[in-house]
């Protein structure tokens, strides 16, 4: 009997033996039941990041000085550094797109105060912008895109009428400008030309003056401060403004030369109000010219033309008194068109 079972537990132990020697295998099927084998209990990776983004940063450097019998200033020598930034995260992903922007233009402008009057400030803002733009879009046909877009602009720091003046005349949100709008996008580009256009036939643009003392003041177009006969006021400018009406943006890039190194850029955007007095308008344009001489040294023309119906503009005009002398003044006017313009030696970073 001891024997017996012996000899059944042996012929287990050899059939199992058996069967496990029949599932050997060679090494290239062994390494492919391995890979096999992971393949199943591990997940598939699946790339789902539709997002990308970029950004600029930009330093200019701007220098100069006149004689002493210059025309136009008695300011004798000037000295600017102007920085701009742009952040761009766009998301992209069948017929659909969401485009984020931050931009922003801020410039210190440092002048000889000699012939200023005392407590005149040698250190401006010169350079004085900050964009945030959202827009979502899905595509209609080719190149054509239906768009809601979100803008809003303003200054980042206060600026005063001039240099010795204690109060500011605008700051951050005083005023600021928000856009909502929806309508359509055209882009086309082609080797080293880029162009892209955007009609909001329906916008509501408002006006912001979130200080209560500008906003008393009436700046930008709002309701100002009402007061009774000896000037208290009883009741408060309003904040805000709304007009509706239509708006469009261009933006151009064209690399001028095959070795890329000429760049001319112009970003335009224009409002006109059907409301609230129509064909009024708010229009602002940079233009740039850019020469590379290395990665990131370039020199460059800037220009920016201006134009807001609801703001005073103010000039200063040398006026002959009766002695003979020559006074400067601030003349106060409407609307008008202003431009600036310079030349800059730039430091530039892509990310």
């Amino acid at each position: 009997m001891k024997y017996r079972i012996l000899f059944f537990i042996s012929m287990v132990l050899g059939v199992f033996y058996t069967l496990d020697a029949q599932i050997v295998v060679d090494q290239n099927t062994a390494k492919f039941l391995r890979d096999f084998d992971d393949e199943k209990v591990k997940p598939a990776h699946i790339d789902t990041s539709y997002w990308s983004t970029s950004a600029r940063v930009k330093f200019m450097l701007n220098a100069w000085t006149v004689s002493d019998n210059w025309y136009n200033t008695s300011i004798r020598s000037t000295f600017k550094l102007n920085v701009d930034g742009e952040y761009n995260a766009n998301y992209k992903r069948e017929f659909t797109r969401w485009n984020n922007k931050i931009f922003m233009k801020l410039g210190f402008q440092w002048e000889d105060a000699a012939d200023f009057a005392d407590g005149a400030r040698n250190l401006s803002v010169s350079n004085n912008y900050l964009q945030l733009s959202t827009e979502y879009g899905v595509k209609l046909v080719r190149k054509f895109d239906f768009v809601a877009n979100v803008d809003l602009t303003t200054q980042i720091l206060a600026s005063y009428k001039n240099n010795t003046a204690k109060e500011p005349n605008k700051q951050f949100m005083a005023p600021g400008t928000l856009n909502i709008g929806a309508g359509a996008k055209h882009s086309h580009s082609a080797k080293r030309f880029n162009i892209t256009t955007s009609f909001y036939p329906i916008n509501a643009n408002m006006t912001l003056v979130l200080d209560e003392r500008l906003a008393d003041a009436g700046t930008s177009g709002v309701r100002p401060a009402e007061k009774d006969a000896n000037g208290n006021i009883i009741r408060h400018g309003a904040k805000s403004k709304t007009v509706f009406g239509g708006r469009m943006s261009c933006d151009l890039k064209w690399i001028a030369t095959k070795d890329k190194k000429m760049t001319i850029e112009n970003k335009l955007s224009y409002f006109m109000g059907y409301t609230d007095g129509f064909g009024k308008g708010q229009m602002n344009d940079f233009f740039s010219i850019a020469y590379k001489f290395t990665k990131n040294l370039e020199i460059s023309y800037n220009l920016q033309l201006r134009y807001f119906d609801n703001e005073h503009t103010f000039k200063k005009v040398n006026v002959t008194q009766d002695d003979g002398s020559i006074k400067t003044i601030t003349e106060e006017h409407g609307a008008t068109l202003q431009m600036r313009n310079d030349i800059s030696l730039n430091l530039v970073f892509n990310f």
